[in-house]
């Protein structure tokens, strides 16, 4: 319509083709609508509203701020590896106790088990102390280390860690004990120094043991004289093991103390056969 040049945007003309055709200058057409494009302004998207300088091209606004690759997601994951650092630790300490307490529970099990294997054998009566304290050792089993198979428990050698008293109370019929306390004691424990096992060592009042059973010994043998039965002498051992348990963490930092001494006490009276064939 007009003049060379002048251009009519936005107004489409139906020609032979369908094709929308903008009126006037030849090509002009297709120059203006690329200097419209090229003159919108930044920061507005083709539906009008405002785009966040810096914005990803092909993303919304909820992805580039919470979305994978977003502002948010970078943030929740530097605070996720924040947390971390700080809980590790923790969670190494917690990881070391449960394997701590598991090794010494292990060991006191040991120890307990070999203990009742011990008293039951020494309630036979048919034994000498050392027999009964050789029993106690094989009973612990062995572990391996780097010099070969060793017993678990050990009362003498390079690394000894076992200590055992052995108890006799011999009481007549009448309640009376004769002879006394009888102790034997072996092995090398780690207690604030490693030293033999003394009898001094001994947590158990053998006095009050002696008295309960002398007093159970004189009723028994009441009952079984009113009932015509012959009366009979009485004996208990008492036995006594101790273990000097080795730590596994022995870092500055956390002090758990290098040596922990485990203790089992246990009692049984020698059965009656044993000491008539005596």
């Amino acid at each position: 319509m007009g003049g060379g040049g002048g251009v009519l945007y936005g107004t489409p003309l139906r020609g032979g083709s369908g094709r929308s055709v903008a009126a006037g200058g030849g090509g002009g057409g297709a120059a203006g609508l690329d200097r419209h494009r090229s003159l919108r302004r930044p920061g507005v998207d083709r539906g009008g509203g405002r785009r966040d300088r810096g914005a990803t091209p092909g993303l919304s606004r909820d992805e580039i701020w919470s979305g994978k690759g977003g502002v948010m997601g970078r943030k929740e994951r530097g605070q996720s590896m924040l947390e971390l650092a700080l809980i590790l630790p923790v969670l190494l300490v917690l990881i070391l106790a449960v394997v701590e307490v598991g090794f010494a529970m292990r060991n006191y099990l040991l120890v307990m088990a070999a203990n009742r294997e011990g008293i039951r054998f020494a309630a036979r009566g048919r034994f000498t102390d050392e027999t009964i304290a050789q029993r106690i050792i094989s009973a612990g089993g062995t572990i391996e280390t780097a010099d070969g198979s060793v017993t678990f428990l050990r009362t003498t050698g390079n690394a000894p860690n076992t200590g055992i008293i052995i108890t006799h109370i011999p009481i007549q019929d009448d309640g009376t004990i004769p002879s006394g306390i009888i102790q034997y004691v072996t092995g090398t424990v780690s207690f604030s120094d490693t030293r033999p096992i003394q009898v001094s060592d001994s947590r158990v009042n053998m006095q009050v043991v002696a008295d309960r059973h002398s007093d159970a010994t004189v009723l028994i043998n009441d009952i079984r004289e009113a009932n015509e039965y012959e009366r009979l002498d009485n004996e208990v051992i008492v036995l006594e093991v101790f273990y000097a348990h080795d730590t596994l963490w022995n870092y500055d930092f956390i002090p758990l103390g290098d040596i922990y001494v485990m203790y089992t006490q246990s009692a049984m009276r020698v059965v009656s056969d044993a000491r008539q064939m005596e």
